[in-house]
């Protein structure tokens, strides 16, 4: 069914977009960096770092959410301010203003949701959220756009979906997925073992001092995605489990919205080795020499377009922005 709004800025208005929004994500915001799951044993279960429980909580649907109405600041030399001040408002979306359980007549509400790229380590102003409204409201004047930003550090495909199933109820009319395609497939496999379903392989007895050493370089780098290209090179055989965990966490979420009217869209948001390898190709090299990989091994990128075709055979739009951010003249911020 089509609805009203999307009726009033056209049948691809959002979809197109979209496509400027993704690179949003990375142009508008400096990134959470941080260490993913090297799902080395199931004793530690918390869903986040204990460390930041001041700004997470458990979530029995979503697995964890941000505190509501939590105030977190940050030194960060980079910033024009010298510091970022993370807020959630009273449902721990990353905006200022309260989420009201039932929106404002003429509104058109939007959920977006991803891992910490789209939470961002920004003011909620900066946001990809706050950037999408500023878009869609240049681009139809005639109706009020709300973009509540669901993103959540330490969040994968499964997370996702169950960001879905406890907001539900929040009439929403859009719902977007921001997959990160450097480290979202290993997150995949992380939920899905941590769940009890998956078995991981013991690993080669080199495996984590190569890891530690790799990390030592860069901890960033590795994070964001050599990591998963380690993981994937040594484990073959999960690469189409992780696909397609990812791609039913998406079909799933898809028949959901289908069920409630609502329009659903992928962005499959590339790493920055993804997009610019020469940014900092010395590091990329000794990250990749470290780990006895290919400083240009196309791993991430194949299991993306492995992703969007599955996607796109299920009726489910796909935006890959990684063409266009490549071409882009300015720089591109992770």
């Amino acid at each position: 069914m089509t609805r009203w709004w999307q009726r009033s800025i056209g049948p691809y208005g959002v979809f197109l977009t979209l496509s400027v929004v993704s690179a949003l994500i990375v142009i508008a915001a400096f990134v959470f960096w941080r260490s993913r799951p090297q799902i080395d044993q199931r004793t530690e279960l918390t869903p986040f770092p204990l460390s930041q429980a001041e700004y997470y909580i458990v979530d029995d649907v979503a697995g964890h959410l941000h505190r509501p109405d939590t105030v977190r600041e940050m030194d960060w030399p980079e910033h024009e301010l010298g510091k970022v001040v993370l807020e959630t408002n009273n449902l721990g979306f990353r905006n200022d203003s309260p989420t009201a359980l039932t929106k404002a007549p003429g509104t058109v509400r939007i959920l977006i949701t991803g891992d910490s790229h789209t939470d961002g380590v920004v003011y909620n102003s900066e946001s990809v959220a706050a950037g999408l409204r500023i878009l869609l409201e240049n681009d139809d004047t005639q109706h009020t756009y709300e973009v509540l930003n669901g993103g959540t550090g330490h969040f994968g495909p499964q997370n996702y979906l169950g960001l879905l199933k406890r907001f539900i109820d929040l009439d929403i009319d859009h719902f977007i997925v921001v997959i990160f395609t450097g480290n979202d497939f290993l997150d995949a496999v992380a939920g899905d073992w941590a769940r009890g379903g998956l078995a991981i392989p013991e690993r080669p007895p080199d495996y984590m001092e190569r890891l530690a050493a790799a990390n030592a370089v860069s901890s960033a780098v590795v994070s964001q995605g050599f990591n998963q290209i380690f993981f994937f090179l040594t484990f073959p055989e999960l690469v189409d489990p992780a696909v397609e965990i990812t791609a039913g966490t998406c079909n799933e979420a898809a028949t959901l919205c289908a069920e409630h009217g609502i329009g659903f869209t992928v962005v499959l948001l590339p790493s920055l080795h993804d997009v610019e390898p020469e940014r900092d190709a010395g590091t990329f090299r000794e990250v990749a020499r470290t780990l006895g990989l290919g400083a240009d091994d196309p791993l991430n990128r194949q299991m993306t377009s492995t992703l969007s075709a599955r996607l796109t055979e299920r009726g489910i739009a796909v935006v890959d922005p990684a063409d266009r951010m490549a071409q882009a003249t300015g720089p591109l911020s992770w």
